[in-house]
């Protein structure tokens, strides 16, 4: 399951107006977000926009209770930002994987800072070794260039834990990298980011989505960081012609697997809608036997998409509501271990 639950500072910052302050407080919001983790039971549990003192006093004594053990690990923000620290967690069921290793980093060695991923290195109680990863990936539109970065620097170091927790190379080691990472996996209407848009029914496929699901990103890639970003903020005059890449992860996504597309929609406001948050698995060694159904139906969807603006395109309300207490949906896939 990965599920960004959306930070409690974020929900009373004027962000959700559309919203009645009685659902954004959080004792409200709480009971909702907790009876949703409760009944969807995974054995893998990733979230986004966990606030420290919600980690520490709440989410992870009640995890606990029902047989979870937690990680976490906060964001690090500039003195403008307000508010207690947020930041991601990673539970996993005790009685079915133990840790070998764990490793959390943050992204300081790029030039911009986003937030951190949290990674377990797990066995299973047989003895198959796990790499899980949750991760709140930097990226809106219009900062995509940090978003592909980042996405390189973190397969490159699960890579290097993968390597030296399981002495094994990346490829022969089970991987689920999960979470928001804030970035669409394709766009279909140009907008002031991407007045051309390739013909054909996928568009633009996003850098990052390219990256994780394709192992590379050349530099001819529209959101390559070359491309992106003016010449004087590419540093070196050799940046424009490096490829990224995934490290050796081999990497698909769950929902893609499962239905042959992504959801038209994981998050929903009044101005925004889009799929930003992603499962994935390496599939040489899961096979996805069930995945979430997400609480919309799109006419004539088929497979590999059909909706040009979720936004437009998509029969559901601005969340958080009285139903929906995060501003972005959950997923959640049921895995198995191909033999």
């Amino acid at each position: 399951m990965t599920y960004n639950i959306l930070a409690q500072k974020y929900a009373q910052g004027g962000w959700h107006s559309y919203c009645s302050p009685q659902h954004l407080r959080w004792e409200s919001r709480r009971e909702r977000l907790f009876e949703e983790i409760e009944a969807c039971g995974s054995d893998i549990i990733c979230l986004q926009e966990v606030e420290a003192p919600v980690f520490a006093g709440e989410l992870q004594p009640w995890l606990a209770e029902r047989g979870y053990r937690g990680h976490y690990l906060a964001r690090q923000y500039g003195e403008s930002v307000q508010g207690p620290a947020e930041g991601v967690a990673l539970f996993y069921r005790t009685d079915v994987f133990d840790t070998l290793a764990h490793h959390s980093f943050l992204f300081s060695s790029v030039p911009t800072n986003p937030p951190a991923p949290l990674r377990d290195g797990l066995s299973s109680v047989d003895g198959e070794e796990l790499g899980a990863a949750a991760t709140a990936a930097a990226g809106a539109t219009a900062s995509a260039s940090r978003a592909e970065s980042s996405a390189a620097v973190l397969c490159q170091e699960m890579a290097a834990f993968l390597r030296s927790a399981a002495d094994s190379p990346p490829g022969a080691v089970p991987v689920i990298l999960a979470g928001d990472f804030n970035s669409l996996n394709r766009k279909v209407v140009p907008d002031f980011f991407d007045p051309k848009i390739p013909p054909g029914p996928d568009g633009l496929v996003s850098g990052v989505y390219t990256l994780l699901t394709r192992g590379s990103l050349g530099p001819d890639h529209p959101d390559h960081p070359a491309t992106r970003r003016r010449p004087a903020e590419t540093g070196n005059p050799d940046f424009r012609a490096v490829t990224l890449g995934s490290a050796g992860l081999s990497l698909a996504s769950a929902y893609q697997l499962m239905f042959g597309r992504e959801p038209p929609l994981t998050t929903r406001t009044s101005s925004f809608a889009g799929c930003l948050d992603y499962i994935f698995v390496s599939p040489k060694h899961f096979e996805v036997t069930r995945a979430l159904e997400l609480p919309y139906t799109v006419d004539g969807l088929g497979s590999g998409g059909g909706v040009r603006d979720p936004l437009a395109d998509v029969a559901f309300p601005p969340i958080p509501n009285e139903d929906f207490p995060s501003d972005h949906l959950s997923l959640a896939a049921l895995l198995r271990f191909k033999d």
